[in-house]
């Protein structure tokens, strides 16, 4: 198909590019981007991505000195799979409690709320390979959250990085890059300069002046992206 060459033109390009950072979803991504118009290639892409994490997961590597994990010590993984079991038990009560009024009606719930549990599974599996990365060469901070969320942000963007635990209000321009607010949390927040743009999945976007994240390595990470900026500043 077109999306099969595509995918394989971009591996090609990007192995000659030697950038290390791109993963499996970033290069469906700009596969379905090049063959479908608009939104259709990332909506093609998100559901490639959910069915591809669920069943591989993401690959595992050694992480370099300028690469952060933000799902080891905050516990969110077991948080998650911990919901997503008495998720399941619920998901069976329901479907029994449904079938005696419509069998039809019972199906369709249980197939939407499954393939949530799906997409859940995926995010989870997909955050070994997509990490924070500080990028010294690109002079950019790149964010993702599994395959859900992600933004590189210019470091000439970035005013103030520091740790921060509080909550912070709703209505500031202040945003978590965590899809999962309720149960995840964040230690350091990353003020910018002006609006900048978060990609959701299926091509959603949302506009932010700070994002609150949870960095595993908080203060080496603090210590490195100040580092770069005040460097960058300087220039």
């Amino acid at each position: 198909s077109l999306v099969v060459w595509q995918a394989r033109k971009i591996v090609r390009e990007y192995k000659e590019s030697k950038d290390q950072s791109l993963d499996f979803f970033d290069l469906i991504s700009e596969a379905c981007k090049r063959v479908l118009p608009g939104k259709t290639g990332l909506l093609f892409a998100t559901e490639i991505a959910v069915i591809y994490y669920a069943v591989f997961g993401g690959r595992k590597q050694e992480i370099q000195s300028n690469e952060y994990t933000y799902f080891k010590k905050s516990g969110i993984k077991t948080v998650v799979v911990v919901v997503l079991c008495i998720a399941l038990c619920e998901l069976v009560v329901m479907h029994l409690l449904v079938h005696h009024w419509s069998a039809t009606v019972a199906w369709v719930l249980t197939f939407l709320s499954a393939y949530a549990c799906l997409q859940i599974i995926a995010l989870l599996r997909s955050m070994d390979s997509r990490l924070f990365i500080i990028d010294e060469k690109q002079a950019l901070l790149k964010l993702k959250y599994g395959f859900v969320n992600h933004t590189n942000i210019p470091l000439e963007k970035i005013k103030t990085v520091e740790l921060n635990r509080r909550s912070f209000p709703k209505d500031k321009g202040i945003i978590p890059l965590s899809p999962l607010d309720l149960l995840d949390s964040h230690n350091v927040i990353i003020e910018l300069k002006g609006e900048h743009t978060l990609n959701r999945i299926y091509g959603l976007t949302k506009q932010f002046t700070a994002i609150a994240v949870y960095v595993d390595e908080k203060e080496q990470f603090v210590n490195q992206l100040n580092g770069l900026i005040a460097k960058d500043n300087s220039i």
